[in-house]
């Protein structure tokens, strides 16, 4: 596990809150794919970077057509990223989104191509109860 030091902690969680997204992706009317995920934009590649070094993952680069808009970069937290980093945080204006979210990984399994496999403990109706809760809290 990637244990944070007190700076990288507030580093994240102010990023997050701030310029983060906490969402879920879901495929089919019946959450039968859910996917949850962290990303963190800005248009400074310094910043991006600096997360990546801490957290790890996959950075993109969205590139506009008009001239006047810079150039975004996005950090986009992996499951296991999301599982080791997530516990460590609080956040302000998002804490509901990253516990529900935590919830959310720990019914779902490794995924190969974002399809959820279950734990046998848990079922749709708790996924779905959780998914709930995301939007009408969040």
């Amino acid at each position: 596990m990637n244990k944070l030091t007190n700076y990288e902690k507030g580093y994240l969680e102010g990023l997050i809150d701030g310029e983060g997204c906490i969402s879920l992706t879901q495929r089919n009317s019946g959450y039968s794919v859910v996917r949850p995920e962290v990303v963190i934009s800005n248009t400074n590649l310094k910043l991006i970077n600096k997360v990546k070094k801490i957290t790890g993952g996959n950075i993109s680069t969205m590139y506009h057509k008009n001239p006047k808009h810079k150039t975004c970069y996005s950090l986009k937290f992996t499951s296991k990223i999301m599982k080791e980093i997530l516990p460590q945080l609080r956040l302000v204006i998002k804490e509901h989104k990253r516990k529900t979210i935590l919830k959310i990984l720990v019914i779902l399994k490794k995924r190969q191509h974002g399809i959820g496999r279950w734990y046998p403990d848990y079922s749709r109706k708790k996924l779905l109860k959780l998914v709930k809760s995301f939007y009408k809290n969040g």
